[in-house]
């Protein structure tokens, strides 16, 4: 298994939040804020924000893929399909795990999944399956869940 150095900032909300993958630490910094992370570059697709908003990272690396992949697919696709589907496989090569349905809500496309599905099968695409079963996307889809059901019941 392969892990990175986190390389932490505080967002917007105040809170640690690693850059790379997302995850957030219990630090909190209370200070209002009102720069982008430095990491952020201008060049960054209109989509980003959403990313930003999620506390998930590879920024730069989604925005290339998607440059690469609007190319291949002119046509048939909306833009946000195409950032979601280059968002899924990209946290899916890094080993980070989301499912195609919490994509689908954290990008607020109803039949996602439906569309994935077309993308994965258009001959202009060359697919790369990950082994979703692999322990580290247990791991986390495990804390994903706890997280997300520990936040319903703060609220």
């Amino acid at each position: 298994m392969v892990f990175h150095d986190h390389n932490y900032i505080f967002n917007n909300d105040g809170y640690q939040v690693c850059t790379l993958c997302g995850v957030c630490t219990s630090l909190q910094d209370m200070r209002s804020v009102d720069m982008k992370p430095d990491n952020i570059s201008k060049t960054s697709t209109n989509f980003s924000y959403i990313l930003y908003n999620n506390h998930i990272g590879y920024i730069e690396e989604i925005d290339q893929e998607y440059r690469v992949l609007k190319k291949k697919l002119k046509r048939g696709y909306s833009n946000l399909v195409i950032y979601a589907y280059c968002v899924y496989n990209t946290l899916l090569k890094n080993k980070v795990y989301y499912s195609l349905h919490q994509i689908s809500i954290m990008f607020r496309i109803k039949d996602f999944i439906k569309q994935y599905c077309q993308i994965e099968k258009n001959p202009l695409i060359k697919t790369s399956h990950c082994h979703i079963k692999h322990d580290v996307f247990v791991h986390y889809s495990i804390n994903l869940f706890f997280i997300t059901t520990l936040s319903t019941f703060l609220l």
